[in-house]
């Protein structure tokens, strides 16, 4: 499933132990909403374990980062949401802001180990 934003992209795909949200684009105040509604969608139907892939990811602000917060909230204590791939800089923006350690382990395999094509621009 491809949800679309003008500049956030939502790919969900499905695998062992739960759901991959791919994005691709800028999460912040004109797109943070989408994630919440699709990482809502995913948990209405039962999962509880989610990871964002990163690696397409431009540009997060505090918008962005409150989404992530909120997803993170509606899956605990039972679920998860783990961040992969994440850029240097949003690794030191979510440092800066005290949430590194809330979606961490950070590791570049998504989904269960399986390692998604990222496309060379």
């Amino acid at each position: 499933m491809l949800l679309g934003h003008n500049r956030l992209s939502i790919e969900v795909a499905h695998s062992a132990p739960g759901v991959v949200l791919s994005l691709s684009g800028d999460l912040d105040l004109d797109t943070a909403a989408d994630l919440v509604a699709t990482g809502e969608q995913l948990v209405l139907a039962g999962h509880d374990h989610l990871e964002l892939d990163c690696a397409r990811l431009k540009f997060c602000d505090s918008y962005g980062l409150q989404a992530m917060v909120t997803l993170s909230n509606r899956v605990m204590p039972h679920g998860s949401l783990l961040l992969r791939r994440p850029s240097s800089t949003l690794r030191r923006l979510l440092a800066v802001t005290g949430l590194e350690s809330r979606f961490g382990p950070f590791g570049d395999a998504v989904g269960g180990g399986r390692q998604p094509e990222v496309p060379s621009n």
